[in-house]
């Protein structure tokens, strides 16, 4: 895929999440909640006990609730990005820390609600498959070892 077109997925991934929170369409929302949920734990496939406390924090009913009965205010969003975050930094090498965390306070600084919601899909999806990239470059390299 050439720069081009990754620029365009990403900008159709944002109106998507942002049509979806625009047009409360909440089954939908859930679902994208779910896939991305899932995406995250399938970063630590492992770590039973870690995934579990992912689940308790990142609780997809609640903010279901939240979004279809109330109005969400800027902290409760806020929180989310933060909990997204906080899990990031655990699965990324120290050295991306700091981006991460600048992309998390240029997340938080947003007004729109439904902006911070799609660009914390949007980084959170980018910096997932960053991972997924490395831990298919280290088993590809293994994998290449143990066959010499």
């Amino acid at each position: 895929m050439n720069f081009d077109e990754k620029v365009l997925q990403k900008a159709k991934k944002r109106i998507h999440f942002e049509n979806i929170m625009n047009l409360k369409l909440y089954g939908e929302l859930r679902k994208e909640m779910e896939i991305f949920s899932e995406r995250i734990i399938s970063l630590t496939p492992n770590a039973l006990h870690f995934n579990n406390q992912w689940k308790e924090v990142f609780d997809i009913d609640v903010f279901i609730q939240l979004v279809e009965h109330t109005h969400v205010t800027n902290s409760e969003i806020n929180y989310i990005v933060q909990i997204v975050f906080d899990r990031l930094l655990k699965c990324c090498a120290p050295v991306q820390d700091e981006a991460i965390i600048e992309a998390m306070q240029t997340i938080k600084n947003i007004t729109d609600s439904n902006q911070k919601i799609s660009q914390m899909f949007e980084i959170a999806y980018d910096i997932i498959e960053d991972i997924e990239k490395m831990i298919h470059s280290f088993a590809d390299e293994m994998e290449t070892r143990l066959s010499k």
